[in-house]
């Protein structure tokens, strides 16, 4: 269970949502701790994955936040007016372009397509929704390991292993 799937899984919840997680059978007892109605281990192929979250849908929304399943083998999965959407970052349409391109692609949307970004409160109002719903105990952060700067190498070699659940922290207070 992804960092983010630990996320959305107390938000759907804390909004009244009924939550099926699919996750790997060692995060099991966390996602049912997180508040999931049903909780479906991950088996050896994304088949047999789909053939269980079969049994449980059809849904309305489907949070991709790993690499268990694709948008392609949710989409059959939805409700007639259900969703997917991923947590996950999307192929750029420069990844496939040449060098020359994708160095002028920032000038290009500089000139042509400026970022419009939103007002600062509004940028500030889902961190203010979290702090709030994690100081009322609503929300419980899940966190994997506190590490000191000497140990940030074994944490990103333990991330690497998918090893984690949850997030680390680095806690500099004495260096």
């Amino acid at each position: 269970m992804t960092d983010t799937g630990c996320l959305a899984t107390q938000l759907a919840c804390l909004w009244g949502c009924m939550v099926t997680v699919l996750c790997p059978a060692r995060t099991v007892p966390l996602a049912h701790a997180l508040g999931a109605h049903t909780v479906i281990a991950a088996r050896d192929t994304p088949e047999q994955c789909y053939r269980d979250l079969e049994d449980s849908g059809p849904f309305d929304l489907v949070v991709i936040s790993g690499d268990l399943m694709n948008y392609t083998t949710c989409r059959p999965l939805l409700a007639d007016k259900g969703r997917v959407c991923s947590t996950l970052p999307p192929q750029l349409p420069t990844d496939s372009w040449g060098l020359l391109r994708r160095s002028l692609l920032p000038l290009w949307r500089s000139f042509v397509l400026p970022p419009c970004l939103p007002s600062h409160n509004k940028l500030a109002q889902p961190l203010k929704y979290m702090t709030s719903a994690v100081e009322r105990g609503k929300i419980q952060p899940v966190l994997d390991s506190v590490l000191s700067p000497l140990d940030v190498k074994t944490g990103l070699m333990r991330l690497a292993s998918e090893q984690t659940v949850g997030k680390s922290v680095v806690v500099f207070d004495k260096i």
